[in-house]
């Protein structure tokens, strides 16, 4: 059965998942824009640098055609979004789970998101400029 789909949902935001259809596991994730946040997903797993290494390795071994994305519920408040998030990662079993099985705190979550300039260049978000620069950043607020 075919479900029709309004194009311009993808340009809201809310909670969303990423599905295997090889092993049936999930990735949840929250934006405030779920076109720009697939695409985004889709990006760092072509060039094989998702920060979900359990997530890259299967789309590696099964090939990106076996996964899908899909829009759990349109939210634009980011509270409620963070906390359907959180929910969904709590009651699916660690074994179905992509996601790490402790998510970001609300406070984390929010500053992770968050664009960054760093050494004039600006980045989309913390953990974006994590991945281009490594783990190896420090970004201090001091002196």
């Amino acid at each position: 059965m075919q479900q029709s789909l309004n194009l311009f949902e993808f340009r809201k935001g809310g909670v969303y998942k990423i599905i295997c259809s090889k092993n049936n596991k999930i990735y949840y994730g929250q934006t405030s824009c779920f076109i720009r946040r697939g695409f985004q997903h889709l990006d760092f797993l072509k060039e094989g640098e998702h920060s979900c290494l359990d997530l890259q390795k299967d789309v590696n071994d099964y090939g990106i055609d076996k996964f899908r994305f899909e829009i759990v519920q349109i939210e634009s408040q980011l509270d409620k979004r963070l906390k359907l998030e959180k929910k969904l990662i709590e009651k699916t079993p660690s074994s179905l789970l992509y996601n790490p099985t402790k998510p970001h705190s609300f406070q984390t979550k929010p500053r992770i998101a968050q664009r960054i300039k760093i050494l004039g260049s600006s980045y989309p978000s913390i953990a974006e400029a994590s991945r281009i620069f490594g783990n190896h950043l420090v970004i201090s607020g001091g002196n």
